[in-house]
């Protein structure tokens, strides 16, 4: 089925990046002039919220617009979850994606439904063996998985897992490339396709989806120079040299709590990825191309500096890792052709990345397909009944406000894929509205309850003091938890005093939410 051509859209991910890291959120730094440039015409959003806190539940509920939990997990993709792909491609869209992340490469399917699609993972070795070995994790995503947690079980030193992660590039996928592709790279490539797509009877080019994914604000942080000193002058030469030599060296920075240096280097990473976002729109400009597109920037998730007791992207669920940047902007969002969006405004309303795709399919007036759950952030915008499938995103609570929720397997402080075989993989779920933070971790039993108003660091638990309002969050998590298959899932803890005491308390504290 095509579509009459109304838009381009293209999506731009930025793996790992904090919401409060941006120059056009307020930071402090000048880390992103073209992006705080684009901004200024753009609609801006600044309570977006990830579905996880690491890449593989966040994309999976970004591309199928479900939650992670939900019809068969979040990775491998399940194949009853439809991807956002898929759909346009089915729609007469052009498709093509470009990441080097392997957790969202072709092992884990997400190369289902682009025409053209390249991650870092993809062999160039001829060798026999090796190939037979890859093409037998290739072949099921469940497989990679296995692998994948198996790995995360062995207890290495971090400069023993680099060397086997520069083995398994050098001998299995034929390349001396190292960790992740930077951003000037996978920009090149994705502009090179787009060349070629309208090399070819412009006029009458199909439409097309284009994303890309940039991975440089992922550890091990190794920035442009140039990029570092304009973020701080002051950075020793020795330390930089060092940990361009030795990228597992942020790890021993981790180690030693050398929080500044961590934060210089990520920052420069943001600098040199906002760069080649600059150079991306300048050449959409010059080629005529602008003007009938719509561009998404985001984030699948944040990045943890020790705000509560590690760094990276672990088993947590605070707002430094689920609270993410996201902007909309282009020709068609200029000339105040997308319905409740206005450029040059920021919209506070409290919205999930599981929007991303049905947003993409109203922008493009397609209809939204039945398997996604969610509903389009233009109908949030225009207070359309927000009740999904899944029961639970952006459905009004007891306490009469919205909310989002974020989930992951794991097995203590590492993320998990999907719980298969192993009973010790278990699951934790947040759940927040615009006042409240609810964190259930299944694994230890623990509670979490923070007041974002008071405390929007999320440093005082404070779940012992409201009874009335855990039952609210306790009972909606424990209900998406049963419905999601979790019988290896400890019961949730019950509720305190009488059912009916806290229901007529309800009322009383709805006045006052």
């Amino acid at each position: 089925m095509n579509v009459t051509p109304k838009f381009n859209i293209v999506l731009l991910t930025i793996d790992a990046l904090r919401y409060d890291h941006c120059g056009f959120n307020g930071y402090n730094r000048d880390v992103s002039p073209q992006l705080d440039k684009i901004a200024k015409k753009a609609i801006v959003f600044d309570n977006v919220f990830s579905t996880g806190p690491c890449t593989p539940p966040a994309f999976c509920s970004m591309f199928t617009a479900t939650l992670p939990f939900d019809k068969g997990g979040y990775s491998p993709l399940p194949k009853q979850k439809i991807t956002i792909a898929e759909v346009l491609r089915t729609m007469g869209y052009q498709t093509a994606g470009f990441t080097s992340n392997p957790q969202n490469s072709h092992y884990f399917g997400y190369d289902r439904g682009f025409m053209k699609f390249y991650d870092s993972m993809i062999t160039s070795t001829k060798n026999p063996l090796n190939k037979r070995i890859l093409t037998y994790f290739e072949g099921s995503g469940e497989k990679s998985n296995a692998l994948y947690n198996r790995l995360q079980n062995l207890k290495v030193p971090k400069v023993l897992q680099a060397s086997l992660k520069k083995l398994f590039y050098r001998v299995f996928l034929g390349r001396s490339i190292i960790y992740y592709v930077p951003a000037r790279w996978i920009t090149r490539r994705a502009l090179k396709w787009l060349w070629y797509h309208y090399s070819q009877e412009k006029k009458d080019a199909a439409p097309f989806f284009l994303w890309v994914h940039y991975m440089d604000t992922h550890d091990p942080f190794i920035p442009k120079w140039r990029n570092l000193v304009k973020i701080n002058p002051k950075f020793p030469r020795h330390a930089f040299d060092y940990v361009k030599k030795y990228p597992e060296y942020t790890d021993v920075l981790k180690q030693n709590n050398r929080k500044k240096h961590l934060i210089d280097l990520y920052d420069a990473e943001f600098r040199a990825e906002d760069e080649r976002i600059g150079f991306l729109v300048r050449v959409f400009k010059r080629r005529g191309i602008y003007d009938q597109t719509v561009f998404i920037v985001t984030a699948d998730h944040g990045e943890e500096f020790n705000d509560h007791g590690d760094y990276g992207h672990r088993a947590h669920l605070y707002n430094e890792l689920t609270h993410v940047p996201f902007m909309i902007f282009g020709g068609p969002a200029e000339r105040n052709e997308l319905p409740g969006l206005n450029p040059g405004t920021r919209v506070s309303t409290l919205l999930s990345l599981m929007q991303l795709a049905p947003t993409m399919l109203e922008i493009l007036s397609i209809p939204k397909t039945s398997s996604f759950d969610a509903p389009s952030i233009l109908d949030s915008l225009k207070n359309k009944d927000l009740t999904t499938s899944a029961g639970i995103i952006l459905n009004a609570t007891e306490t009469g406000k919205k909310s989002v929720i974020a989930c992951t397997y794991h097995k203590g402080i590492v993320t998990r894929f999907n719980q298969v075989k192993d009973r010790t993989i278990k699951k934790m779920i947040s759940m927040q509205d615009t006042r409240w933070k609810y964190i259930f971790d299944a694994e230890t039993m623990r509670e979490e309850l923070y007041d974002l108003q008071e405390d929007p660091r999320e440093k005082r638990n404070i779940a012992s003091d409201h009874e009335v309002i855990l039952h609210v969050f306790r009972e909606t998590c424990a209900q998406h938890l049963k419905s999601t298959g979790s019988a290896r899932t400890k019961k949730i803890p019950e509720e305190t005093g009488e059912r009916a005491k806290i229901l007529a308390a309800l009322q009383k504290v709805k006045k006052n939410l």
